[in-house]
């Protein structure tokens, strides 16, 4: 439904009513006769006076290849906002639109976005990063570690969306309402090799939209989508028949932040391509499959995007020319050698790092009820993701034998031979995986999973589960502690899960008990060989120290004992 902004009709008809007699009775009789009621004025506040704006998509049609949805644009309490069609201040109004497309092959694959915005971007010269080398390390011998990067520039598809139209492509509806009708027309697209653009109205399509007004990186930033199916009359999509397999609020805000203003924190706010893009669903419908960059070869496909970023081994070129050097290893080019590309000022070139291991998928894939509704999709595998990690450093150039199928198999491509034939342990980007063995056992199911099975996931989840399974078996509590002044002892107790103690369990290795002053300001003297002491706090490993601790076992209550502690005063037990 349209939604509509107007004061209520019959209180407008009766402050209408009484300002009329009063005017009659001014002007000294009346002919008896109620006026007709007039109609309802607009409501709204001007884009001008508004400090915020919020916007959200409705009313989508598609008549013969041409798009128009509605923009319904209001400040963050509700009031409409006027003036949007005329006003100069406006930073960007991109929107953007594609189709969820089913996925062939083996087993079940997740559906990818395509977009009906595309373009063929060749390799720009001036923008094309020369090869490097840099350091890393040392060997067993001592001599330093030489790594090589490679790039394979060449024409890339890019998906996009409609940005240059602006308000030549508004119209008002209502107060606050606008209709915006896409200059791309999906019956007469350029057709470009190996893409199928053709409209299917049985798919579920959305629609994007990035408005940014007076250059405001939050307030006035607005991102918004729709999902919808055309041929059920354009009702919105359910949760259950779109795809998001992360949320920002439920995966990315636990590092990043939302404060698009501040980029001095570690971990950079989400808010991309100048500042403009924040909302997960927009960068789907551009950073689709097919999409890469051209001067490095790099893919910009979402997933296969963020797991070499987050792992810092991705570099690409930007629209500005900028690089982004995600592995930090062009600024130490730079400084070992003089890479002549580099530029300071520039070009983004950050080691990137992260508290949690690449392999944890749960750390950015929620699986409980905060995250969206098909958050397990990551289970089951897409090529190039799985590439941005077991494949990370290798290129058709310099592993041209890739190309090429081994003798009576199968010609899957450079990513789909490698994985299949060529990925030992002994070259595979994760140390100790031996997926070639998985697939010459016939364990295609390990990735090519049938719908709602683990797959790979099971490999990928092994760690991250045995940890959850053996925190909850081995799950203690600690008591208070006491502490002895004439004797410099502190005695404390734990209760353990079973009758061994952990100093006897062969799966127990360590066992950490940190000991502090409340109030940090006291030195504690006692000092563990395994960890040693600072001021106002000391740690020690109740599995080794012995026999500086004693401990005195009573079923499943242990009472630990720790001598030689100095100048302790009020200690705190973790």
């Amino acid at each position: 439904m349209m939604k509509r902004f107007n004061f209520n009709t019959a209180t407008k008809a009766m402050l209408g009513a009484g300002l009329l007699s009063l005017l009659l009775a001014g002007c000294g009789g009346s002919d008896g006769k109620d006026g007709e009621d007039g109609k309802p004025g607009p409501v709204g506040l001007d884009i001008s006076q508004a400090t915020t704006l919020k916007a959200t998509l409705e009313d989508v049609k598609i008549d013969n290849g041409t798009v128009s949805v509605d923009i319904v644009l209001t400040n963050a309490n509700g009031v409409p906002v006027t003036g949007l069609e005329q006003y100069a201040q406006i930073n960007a109004i991109g929107l953007g639109i594609a189709k969820l497309t089913p996925e062939n092959g083996k087993g079940y694959k997740t559906p990818q976005w395509v977009s009906y915005i595309n373009s063929v971007k060749a390799a720009d010269p001036a923008r094309k990063l020369a090869n490097y080398s840099y350091t890393d390390g040392k060997d067993s011998a001592g001599n330093p570690i030489t790594k090589e990067v490679k790039f394979t520039p060449g024409d890339a598809i890019q998906a996009n969306i409609e940005s240059s139209c602006k308000t030549t492509c508004l119209t008002v509806v209502d107060s606050g309402v606008y209709r915006y009708t896409f200059q791309t027309n999906l019956s007469s697209l350029t057709a470009i090799e190996g893409l199928d653009l053709t409209y299917d109205p049985t798919l579920v399509h959305r629609i994007t939209l990035e408005l940014q007004t007076d250059g405001s990186k939050d307030a006035k930033l607005v991102n918004s989508h729709i999902d919808f199916l055309p041929s059920d009359n354009f009702r919105e999509a359910k949760a259950e028949e779109t795809r998001t397999v992360v949320d920002l609020e439920a995966n990315c805000i636990k590092c990043h932040s939302t404060n698009y203003s501040d980029t001095s924190s570690t971990a950079k706010p989400l808010a991309l391509h100048g500042g403009r893009r924040i909302a997960i669903a927009n960068c789907q419908v551009c950073h689709t499959s097919y999409s890469k960059d051209p001067e490095t070869g790099s893919s910009i496909d979402l997933g296969a995007m963020a797991h070499a970023i987050h792992k810092g081994t991705y570099i690409m070129v930007g629209y500005s020319g900028t690089a982004y050097d995600f592995s930090g290893t062009m600024a130490k080019a730079a400084a070992e050698n003089g890479y002549p590309q580099y530029n300071k000022v520039k070009d983004v070139s950050e080691r990137v790092t992260l508290p949690v291991s690449i392999g944890n998928c749960q750390s950015c894939h929620s699986t409980d009820d905060k995250g969206p509704v098909d958050a397990a999709s990551f289970k089951h595998h897409k090529g190039l993701a799985c590439a941005s990690c077991h494949m990370s450093g290798f290129n058709p150039v310099d592993n041209s034998e890739w190309l090429t199928q081994p003798e009576g198999q199968k010609d899957r491509g450079f990513v789909g031979n490698y994985f299949h034939y060529y990925a030992t342990p002994e070259i595979d980007g994760i140390p100790g995986a031996d997926l070639v063995n998985v697939y010459q056992n016939g364990g295609c199911t390990s990735c090519h999973a049938a719908d709602g099975e683990e797959g790979s996931a099971k490999y990928h989840l092994a760690k991250a589960n045995v940890t959850k399974s053996v925190r909850d078996e081995y799950a203690y509590k600690l008591g208070n502690g006491t502490f002895d002044v004439s004797g410099n002892k502190l005695t404390f107790t734990v209760q353990w899960h079973s009758d061994v103690a952990p100093k006897d369990d062969k799966a127990v290795k360590e066992l950490w008990l940190v000991a502090a002053a409340l109030d940090g300001e006291y030195k504690i003297g006692y000092k563990s060989s395994t960890f040693g002491s600072h001021p106002g706090r000391f740690s020690v490993n109740l599995v080794k120290e012995y026999p500086a601790i004693t401990m005195v076992q009573d079923g499943k209550t242990l009472t630990y004992t720790i001598s030689g502690i100095t100048q302790p005063d009020m200690i705190a037990l973790k």
